[in-house]
């Protein structure tokens, strides 16, 4: 199937062939029509290319919104494990200082 914009070109290359008229008396009406169908023709083609394209600009955008978020909560709950974790470290080594003195206090007993 032609391009709508090659219906044109050929709608115009024909138009401009001399003896069109007078093998085809009514071309001119059925060029009208058909230029009218090609411009229709290519208005829904511009209508529906663009719609494309903005769905898929729109899915990207958001595929994109998604992907940073998972990257920002993900190391969001990576910078709050690696917090707990060194937390519970110095609480860790408190509880062992405690052992100790505690250790300590029984060897004396």
């Amino acid at each position: 199937m032609p391009a709508c914009h090659k219906v044109h070109d050929m709608l115009d290359t024909v138009s401009k062939k001399r003896g069109i008229r007078a093998i085809a008396p009514s071309f001119r009406e059925r060029r009208d029509e058909i230029k009218d169908l090609a411009d229709s023709w290519m208005m829904n083609d511009d209508k529906v290319f663009k719609g494309l394209e903005n769905l898929h600009n729109s899915l990207l955008s958001e595929m994109r919104y998604i992907y940073f978020n998972l990257e920002e909560e993900t190391l969001k709950a990576q910078n709050e494990f690696n917090s707990f974790i060194n937390q519970t470290m110095v609480d860790l080594e408190a509880i062992q200082e405690q052992i100790r003195v505690l250790e300590s206090i029984k060897r004396s007993v």
